[in-house]
């Protein structure tokens, strides 16, 4: 018989396997495709994008679009507080492992979002490197990022139930 197949020396740390930073890629929606201070921000740290309209044609309803950026593995970015409230667009995020990230202050301009932006970016690279999709994650005005929604719902639902036991 042949000799035992030779086994790795190093050890297994438990960490998960980092995909590469080229999977990083951002999908601006329809209300920030525009916006030139983001798109500075980005520019400025080599943060690949793409624009909504680059791929689709103005005014194409969210539940269209959602399914067929998540199934590219882009990362949506949106101001659209609505999205988080719309059952079927949590559902079309759930559903197609999608991962996404809402500025959650509303009215604010594109400088004060892209100076948030610049402060959240690692953090947004970082949580999708190490939180499997899907997820939906707020972005707050002090540039904090928490996810609200997984794959079992409202991650608040879920701590509230679990406290309640």
């Amino acid at each position: 018989m042949g000799d035992p197949p030779e086994r790795s020396r190093k050890q297994f740390d438990g960490s998960q396997q980092q995909p590469p930073h080229d999977d990083f890629v951002l999908f601006l929606d329809e209300n920030l495709h525009k916006c030139a201070p983001i798109l500075s921000v980005l520019e400025q740290a080599n943060i690949r994008y793409k624009r909504h309209t680059d791929i689709f044609e103005p005014g194409v309803l969210d539940e269209v679009w959602l399914p067929k950026v998540c199934q590219h593995g882009w990362i949506v970015l949106t101001k659209d507080k609505g999205i988080r409230y719309n059952e079927l667009e949590i559902r079309a995020i759930i559903s197609n492992k999608g991962r996404e990230f809402v500025f959650t202050s509303g009215n604010l301009s594109g400088a004060q979002m892209a100076e948030i932006l610049s402060k959240a970016l690692p953090k947004i690279q970082r949580l999708s490197q190490r939180v499997s999709a899907p997820f939906i994650a707020s972005i707050t005005q002090k540039g904090e990022v928490h996810v609200r929604y997984d794959e079992n719902g409202s991650v608040y639902e879920q701590r509230r139930k679990a406290r309640s036991k």
